[in-house]
């Protein structure tokens, strides 16, 4: 068995495709184990390090850093495709627009992809960044923290972090950030150049697994998903992952082949721009290599899984 290690930057829900993966067996069947190792914010510095070989993470860091300084990241299988955010207020509002956050205080990542994303949405509805208070904690919990100690109208958040919330009546679920965005490479399996290079079989044979359990994933129930993830998330009980899960599926956060389309790659290319984020787009080639999705999801068409 080939040994792989992977670091993410959380254990979120949303983060599901290596797990099932994992929990499939499919990672053993290509020949892998894979490690999984948490390291908040620190994804990208193990990964040049050399402690791990793949990390799970979004592309806009690297799409910077590109445009800065001629560094390149190699992206080369989805993990997910659309954004996996929610506005979360502290009571419910049927009839809430994106009007509603006007001179209003949202809590979450202002400069990363989540108030990025937000600050476009709202730019779409004629709303300018100067009218809404974006502001972030050290992290998600510590926001969580102050949006319970009165701090701020809204939170900005996964399901991941929010749903013990909303559970406990705390807070409620006010808009999802999936469908106002658009589909997006929101996140994503990605290695240095050279590992691509040397390990190349390894990272198809990573691939593949994922491939399969994606798909395993958009065919199958909520619950189902939910009962291989428990292991995971010893502090969550069925039913809530159940919930998680199942407002998830139909927001299509998760994709069903592990191919990055160049449509969602241009589209987020749009909102960076928009938000002057980036100066100027960061080509598809750039950073993704789409051979090894090519090569999974080939192999799975002729296996018939």
């Amino acid at each position: 068995m080939t040994h792989l290690k992977m670091v993410q930057s959380v254990a979120g829900v949303f983060y599901l495709p290596h797990f099932i993966a994992q929990q499939l067996g499919a990672f053993r069947d290509e020949g892998l184990t894979v490690e999984f190792v948490t390291r908040f914010r620190q994804r990208w510095e193990l990964l040049e390090s050399g402690e791990v070989d793949i990390v799970i993470a979004g592309p806009t860091r690297n799409m910077r850093l590109q445009v800065r300084e001629g560094r390149r990241m190699l992206a080369f299988c989805a993990a997910l495709r659309a954004n996996p955010w929610f506005l979360i207020g502290r009571r419910p509002a049927p009839d809430f627009t994106w009007a509603d956050l006007v001179g209003r205080t949202v809590l979450g990542f202002a400069d990363d992809p989540q108030g990025t994303c937000l600050r476009w949405v709202l730019l779409q509805h004629g709303i300018g960044p100067d009218q809404v208070t974006v502001i972030a904690g050290r992290d998600t919990a510590s926001e969580i923290d102050s949006f319970r100690a009165g701090q701020g109208d809204y939170l900005l958040h996964s399901l991941h972090t929010a749903a013990p919330l909303v559970a406990t009546g705390e807070a409620a679920v006010i808009r999802e950030l999936a469908t106002p965005t658009g589909p997006v490479p929101w996140s994503l399996y990605a290695t240095l150049p050279d590992v691509a290079r040397t390990r190349r079989a390894e990272l198809e044979a990573f691939t593949r697994a994922i491939a399969r359990a994606l798909r395993w994933v958009a065919a199958e129930q909520a619950s189902s998903v939910a009962a291989l993830l428990v292991p995971y998330f010893p502090d969550w009980t069925l039913a809530s992952l159940t919930d998680v899960i199942g407002t998830y599926k139909p927001l299509n956060i998760w994709p069903r082949d592990p191919l990055i389309p160049r449509a969602d790659w241009e589209h987020y290319n749009e909102i960076l721009l928009a938000t002057s984020w980036l100066p100027r787009p960061v080509a598809y080639e750039d950073q993704v290599d789409a051979s090894f999705a090519e090569q999974a999801m080939t192999a799975l068409n002729s296996t018939g899984r």
